[in-house]
């Protein structure tokens, strides 16, 4: 794939600056067009397409990728007890936002997990779901909204550029608070930009709705959504696009559906009693989130900004180092080769939206844009879970510089289309064979398993151990399904004040492992072990089952 890499970087550097160059229009075959249009090719393009990216999506999804991500397990169970018993693990009644570790998570995905875990039981898969239906209605979405900015061709390369996106695969697999964001973002602009075609006020009162809604998915909203609508709303009254009382009539939707966000902040911020009712909580947070994920402004500021702006050129370009589960190395979010083309992209859009005599919907995509870097600036520590907001304009940009070649030099289309392609059937092949066995060790594979069968033996106390699990108390209650105010009533965590609040103990489990396991008094309890760990148990003393990473010892004298 690294060949592969050079080559396309040099090959479609090329094209870009040959179609730059490129003065005169050369038109697709009128018939083929024609063909394009019709009603018949879209339904069954459309349809094949969204059919693949569903696959892609729903494919294994409970066990690719294999095992449980700790923040997965956090907000499932948080799920499974708001959906079962009102409160969650914290005893807090519907949160407003969810304290989960101390530091809090995202309430959408929570909510929105809640409702299929109601209806269907908690597994990953059902847990995963809504995320997985979420990635394919961003395909519709996307398909129909540069339809109608840009016709169908437009919608149908940008659809298959989506479908086949690394980061748009790996996003909609697991089930992290910020990977809805994309979605929300990508539908509030959606019907912005049918207000702006229609003029009609219910659309500008939706659109502002859904984007409040977005500042509940990911703190990244709180920066990046602002930013682009100072960017964005002074230039649509400019051009009339957006009447005052329409702005009024959207602004006031959009504070309504944020004041309960907005009291939690002021809570947090000037550390006020939360506020407690039967119906809804408003917690405060062992620490603000904000603290550590934003720069403090600081004499190593502006020093701070600057590495952030290296980062982040590596990221639209090379590729930064990531976790495995948000970006694999060679393939990276967007292809990395596709960078040329997408550059192109981004200046002929810039261009568009920098001339104010004329209106431009590149416009929404640029102040998206920039209200990412604005994001991107001042971030304490970068990663793709808080750029996600980023993507979905990078991809437009990509597909705006694939429609310009494709203008003046019709028959490269066909390379680039290949290439793409290509790379996107060589990473599907990756990510459903090796992919599960790479993740596998960090997205702690077996230890779910491992759980629930230890919980089934007749023991007064259960060892897990710490060893590769960050977060093993919230995956025994994802797990074992204790019921939430069991949990609050016995809970002792390491450190109650932490930003992340690891669990020591509750009820039965304990998540540390004495310093002399084979001690005699341990006889009568069993242990959830690393498999690395196996070597202090001998087989002849003890019975070991193994579940990929992980193992359940018990001593044969107490079975």
């Amino acid at each position: 794939m690294n060949c592969f890499n050079v080559l396309m970087i040099l090959l479609f550097s090329a094209i870009s600056i040959f179609a730059i160059t490129q003065k005169k229009y050369r038109p697709f075959d009128r018939k083929f067009l024609a063909e394009l249009n019709k009603k018949w090719f879209e339904w069954t393009f459309v349809c094949l397409i969204i059919a693949v990216g569903a696959f892609f999506f729903l494919y294994l999804l409970g066990e690719i990728p294999s095992g449980f991500n700790q923040d997965e397990a956090s907000i499932g169970y948080d799920s499974w007890a708001i959906a079962n018993y009102g409160m969650d693990r914290n005893g807090d009644v519907f949160p407003v936002y969810p304290v989960a570790w101390g530091a809090g998570h995202g309430p959408f995905y929570l909510y929105v997990a809640a409702v299929f875990v109601k209806l269907f039981g908690l597994t990953p898969f059902v847990y995963r779901l809504p995320n997985a239906l979420m990635g394919i209605a961003t395909l519709v979405i996307f398909y129909l909204l540069l339809k109608r900015l840009w016709g169908r061709k437009a919608g149908y390369i940008g659809l298959l550029l989506l479908v086949f996106t690394p980061w748009h695969i790996m996003l909609s697999r697991w089930g992290l608070d910020a990977n809805p964001l994309p979605f929300v973002l990508l539908l509030g602009v959606y019907w912005l930009v049918i207000a702006i075609d229609t003029g009609k006020t219910r659309w500008y009162i939706l659109a502002a709705a859904v984007l409040s809604v977005s500042l509940y998915v990911y703190g990244s909203a709180l920066v990046a959504v602002p930013v682009m609508l100072l960017i964005l709303l002074p230039y649509l009254i400019y051009h009339k696009k957006l009447k005052w009382m329409q702005l009024l009539y959207a602004g006031i939707t959009f504070v309504v559906i944020a004041i309960p966000l907005a009291l939690f902040y002021i809570i947090n911020l000037f550390e006020l009693p939360e506020i407690s009712t039967s119906f809804f909580t408003i917690p405060r947070l062992t620490v603000l989130r904000s603290e550590s994920a934003f720069l403090e402004y600081d004499e190593a500021f502006w020093e701070n900004v600057l590495d952030n702006i290296h980062t982040l050129i590596e990221i639209l370009t090379t590729g930064a180092s990531e976790n495995l589960w948000n970006a694999v190395p060679k393939y990276y979010t967007v292809f990395l080769f596709t960078f040329p083309i997408t550059l192109l992209g981004a200046v002929q859009s810039f261009r568009r939206a920098a001339t104010l005599k004329k209106f431009s919907y590149d416009t929404i995509f640029c102040a998206w844009f920039l209200g990412s870097v604005v994001l991107t600036l001042i971030l304490a520590q970068i990663n793709i879970n808080r750029l996600s907001v980023m993507i979905i304009p990078q991809i437009y940009f990509l597909v705006m510089g694939i429609v310009f070649i494709a203008q003046r030099f019709r028959r490269i289309f066909a390379v680039i289309g290949t290439a793409i392609l290509t790379a996107g059937l060589m990473f599907c092949s990756y990510y459903f064979t090796e992919f599960p066995k790479d993740v596998s060790e960090k997205f702690m594979d077996g230890l779910g398993e491992a759980l629930q069968y230890a919980d089934e033996q007749e023991s007064e106390t259960m060892y897990v151990t710490t060893r590769g699990v960050n977060g093993g108390g919230v995956m025994a209650l994802f797990y074992l399904q204790t019921p939430p105010q069991e949990f609050v009533d016995t809970v002792v965590y390491y450190n109650n004040n932490a930003e992340f609040r690891h669990i020591l103990r509750y009820g039965k489990y304990v998540f540390s492992l004495p310093e002399d396991v084979t001690s005699q008094e341990y006889w009568d309890d069993i242990f959830v072990v690393h498999r690395n760990e196996l070597s202090q148990f001998s087989e002849e003393d003890y019975i070991i089952t193994r579940f990929e990473n992980y193992a359940v010892v018990q001593h044969r004298g107490t079975v």
